[in-house]
């Protein structure tokens, strides 16, 4: 767009025309090639390019003179089209600042998620050897006491009788 609005400095019909003619061909690329992975953020994309075609088409009437230089909108229309365009960027701002917090909220909420799970699972595993080793154990004693003999005891990989 800026390469646009400096080409063609001197006169406004100009960047208006090719304004729109690259808003038109980005919006409908955008809609073709669907380039986020998470629908919300081509949805709010979408909305944003169709905001600021609108901004651009109804900012042409405000641009566009009669031959002799005069606007031609009068004051009022002129208030009329200024207060649309605000009409049309507030809520879309205010949509996006709700979808950025939402976003913050949930990857906060997994990140606290997976800290929390995190020693968790080491305190599972953790049981989950101390059981498995007093199984053994115990499994060992049976064995032994219905033999009769005395137990085996286990000494850093070597077995030896007591």
């Amino acid at each position: 767009m800026a390469a646009v609005v400096t080409m063609f400095t001197n006169t406004r019909s100009k960047q208006l025309y090719f304004g729109l003619w690259l808003l038109l061909i980005i919006f409908f690329s955008h809609v073709v090639a669907h380039p986020y992975s998470f629908a919300w953020k081509g949805m709010l994309e979408t909305m944003a390019l169709g905001a600021v075609l609108m901004s651009l088409l109804l900012g042409s009437a405000l641009a566009i003179e009669k031959r002799d230089g005069t606007p031609r909108l009068d004051a009022r229309a002129n208030a009329i089209v200024t207060v649309l365009i605000y009409f049309i960027h507030v809520p879309l701002i205010m949509l996006f600042c709700t979808l950025i917090t939402k976003e913050a909220s949930v990857s906060t909420s997994k990140k606290i998620a997976n800290m929390l799970s995190e020693p968790t699972r080491k305190l599972q595993n953790m049981t989950t050897s101390a059981v498995a080793g007093v199984a053994m154990a115990s499994q060992r004693l049976k064995v032994h006491l219905s033999t009769k003999e005395k137990p085996t005891v286990h000494r850093k990989g070597k077995e030896c009788k007591e």
